[in-house]
């Protein structure tokens, strides 16, 4: 009936509209910040209609030209709260039919509330990085730190003789015996004051490189969060919901359209989907699972 056909149009509705958002937020906190990869920057209409590094992309999930308009003429700040803003009004919509009831529309409205919430944390970090005067501090501090370290070391670990271990290397290969450290003027042997020396090198260092690493965790180089593949997984995750829990082959038809295929996948997903897709659009909800769980 009329009412039916209405839940079902809501449901794919809700679904491309969901992918709306991920596309939104990630062009948000990644291509609007950083560009495409290698610094190449593009216009804000070329990521809305052509998007091409979105999986899927953003054009294939818009659906007239006077939508993609419409998110244009809104700063990309603020998309996601429009898109959630339509979510949200839409659920509503479907809690005065009866499809859902109060306590599921009030689930749906505060996991908006939490992803608009995680927005503004992922705004703050690709947004206010360390200052070049802080970082030069912090690198100046640990450079001095670390190379003093050893002067210190040597009141409990001993200091290494070089001149023992040179006077050692030289016996080891003269017929004459090696030379005790007594000759030497050591009052005992030479401990290894330099290692605890290297230990701390190493972890202040290491500290200070992963620092340097996790401030831009939204970029394209590694180590990163591949928000491609998170795309993909959203894409996959919901089709395999809808058509499994849909009883209207409509439904299954407008969900299983191979749009997502337009976009740049991770190389271990290439072959499976394409191939899935090769075998109509049934396929792709058998292997998504199965394709998710390689990594």
């Amino acid at each position: 009936d009329h009412q039916h056909a209405e839940v079902a149009g809501h449901k794919v509705e809700l679904r491309r509209m969901t992918l709306v958002l991920y596309a939104v937020v990630r062009q948000f906190i990644r291509e609007q910040q950083v560009g495409l990869p290698g610094g190449k920057r593009v216009s804000d209409r070329d990521l809305v209609f052509r998007d091409p590094e979105g999986c899927p992309s953003l054009s294939m999930l818009l659906k007239s030209q006077s939508e993609g308009e419409n998110i244009l003429a809104i700063d990309y700040k603020n998309r996601p709260n429009v898109i959630v803003a339509r979510i949200r009004s839409r659920v509503e919509h479907l809690r005065r039919l009866g499809v859902v009831d109060r306590h599921q529309a009030l689930e749906i409205f505060r996991e908006g509330e939490s992803i608009l919430a995680s927005l503004k944390a992922m705004e703050r970090i690709v947004s206010t990085p360390v200052p070049y005067a802080y970082r030069h501090m912090i690198n100046f501090i640990v450079f001095v730190f670390v190379n003093t370290a050893p002067f210190v070391f040597t009141a409990t670990f001993g200091w290494i003789s070089f001149v023992s271990l040179v006077e050692a290397a030289a016996g080891s290969t003269a017929a004459g015996p090696l030379r005790p450290p007594s000759a030497l003027g050591l009052t005992e042997a030479p401990r290894l004051g330099q290692v605890p020396s290297c230990v701390v090198a190493l972890g202040f260092y290491g500290i200070s490189e992963i620092g340097r690493q996790i401030e831009t965790p939204f970029d394209w180089t590694q180590p990163n969060h591949d928000l491609s593949s998170i795309g993909w997984r959203l894409y996959t995750e919901t089709l395999q919901l809808h058509m499994l829990y849909s009883h209207d082959q409509a439904i299954a038809d407008d969900l299983g359209k191979p749009s997502a295929l337009h976009c740049r996948l991770p190389s271990k997903f290439d072959e499976r989907v394409i191939e899935a897709h090769a075998h109509g659009k049934n396929a792709l909800p058998r292997m998504s699972m199965e394709a998710l769980n390689v990594s």
